[in-house]
């Protein structure tokens, strides 16, 4: 893409890549994001969790480059689950474990909210907005768990796709009451990284310290 950010998906069958890459390069537009990067390479692995990701810089581009890991089903249409139900503590698996990914079961409502969700994240590490290695390790899960609420806050603002409200409360419980019993004073502080009230990475590392700890 001339002046643009130049998308690569790895691991997909072309026909999903080219879905997956033009739902990229939209997302990469609505964030003002066009040229903030020369290449992002999309590598779909066998990332547990069909909405983790991580992302590894290419060394020697100063950041013009990277590699967003994770797994196919963040693009498809979840199937059905077989077996029992899982706990609301359990971490689910992929979804679609032992079918290909094909672009047929691609779902355009959850690539957008994927790409968009992580495309943030990205933006604030290429803006210098997010530092994880400032993070102490202790706090790291619940430090991430934190900005990602955030994330989904600040795109839910925007009008543009995101996890919303409700299933990041989930999500949010799911982890947090792991540690202990939830009370109104942690949902308070949900809340505030929610709305943006303490919008910057120390604010939310404060925040952060005051949830139960993983």
């Amino acid at each position: 893409m001339p002046g643009g950010t130049r998308v690569v998906c790895v691991g997909l069958d072309a026909a999903l890549a080219d879905l997956v890459g033009e739902g990229a390069q939209s997302a990469l537009a609505a964030l003002d994001m066009a040229s903030a990067l020369d290449r992002l390479v999309i590598c779909a692995d066998d990332l547990v969790g069909d909405d983790n990701a991580w992302v590894q810089p290419v060394r020697g581009t100063l950041g013009r480059e990277l590699t967003l890991y994770c797994h196919p089903d963040a693009f498809l249409a979840p199937r059905a689950a077989a077996g029992p139900p899982v706990a609301v503590w359990d971490c689910p698996g992929p979804a679609n474990v032992g079918f290909p990914a094909a672009a047929g079961d691609f779902s355009r409502t959850r690539a957008e909210v994927f790409l968009h969700h992580h495309l943030l994240v990205i933006r604030d590490l290429v803006r210098r907005e997010l530092d994880p290695s400032l993070v102490p390790a202790g706090l790291a899960e619940a430090f991430a768990a934190a900005w990602a609420i955030g994330v989904d806050g600040r795109l839910c603002g925007a009008g543009l796709p995101g996890y919303p409200l409700a299933e990041r409360r989930r999500r949010f419980s799911r982890l947090f009451s792991q540690a202990g019993i939830l009370m109104p004073e942690h949902w308070t502080i949900f809340q505030e990284i929610w709305d943006g009230v303490a919008p910057g990475q120390r604010d939310v590392a404060r925040l952060a310290r005051r949830l139960p700890r993983l």
